[in-house]
């Protein structure tokens, strides 16, 4: 669930650097294969979904029971 709304709300569009020369040439352009923001955004995104889940099912608990 991280990773799908970590790729489609952040616009993941992967890492990657272009090295250009003194002319303005492109000379390599390199795709790196691990991504560690794509990682800790999905991480956090999980952590604080999960939380405001918790959160909600308590609120819901206090709310159904008899005062």
């Amino acid at each position: 669930m991280g990773l799908i709304i970590s790729i489609f709300a952040l616009e993941y569009d992967g890492w990657k650097y272009i090295l250009v020369d003194g002319s303005g040439e492109v000379e390599v352009v390199n795709d790196l294969d691990l991504d560690f923001n794509l990682i800790t955004n999905t991480f956090l995104i999980m952590v604080g979904s999960g939380i405001f889940i918790y959160l909600m099912l308590v609120v819901v608990k206090r709310l159904k029971k008899p005062v």
